[in-house]
């Protein structure tokens, strides 16, 4: 599913993309899930989320959210509020924005047993600091207490 979120970004999505990609280049591949831009997902299930903005990821890329779900459901919309609208997922949908603007989800509801399951991939920004998994264990090994630690 990662592979194919990713794929869908490149087609949809071409020149963020090709940003993104730029700096997956230059990661070590140990901390990059194979054959795609991330680094991190988060997979939530039958999850509403409060509206936020995401942090701590890569500023240049856009992110996306994929669904999965089984069963009948009411509500799980993706909304945007500054743009008032919302994104109406079915499973194996996938919807790419800007996730450092206001987003979050309603509130999910069926008299029958369902699933949603959300995935959220993305690339950490600080990933692009990291040497090779090698190396990061080297230094987390040799860390004594009171260094800092490079975010």
């Amino acid at each position: 599913m990662l592979k194919y979120i990713s794929k869908m970004y490149e087609e949809a999505c071409p020149e963020k993309f090709a940003e993104h990609k730029a700096v997956v280049d230059e990661t070590s591949s140990d901390f990059v899930i194979t054959d795609t831009v991330f680094t991190t997902v988060t997979i939530n299930k039958n999850f509403q989320t409060a509206y936020h903005k995401d942090a701590g990821d890569l500023e240049c890329a856009l992110g996306n959210l994929a669904v999965l779900s089984a069963g009948s459901y009411e509500g799980g919309f993706t909304v945007m509020p500054r743009w008032d609208v919302a994104f109406d997922l079915s499973s194996g949908d996938v919807c790419f924005f800007d996730v450092h603007e206001v987003h979050g989800n309603t509130a999910m509801t069926s008299t029958k047993p369902f699933e949603r399951i959300s995935l959220v991939a993305y690339y950490r920004k600080n990933m692009m600091h990291c040497g090779s998994i090698n190396d990061e264990l080297h230094r987390a090994k040799n860390r004594k207490e009171g260094d800092k630690i490079n975010a």
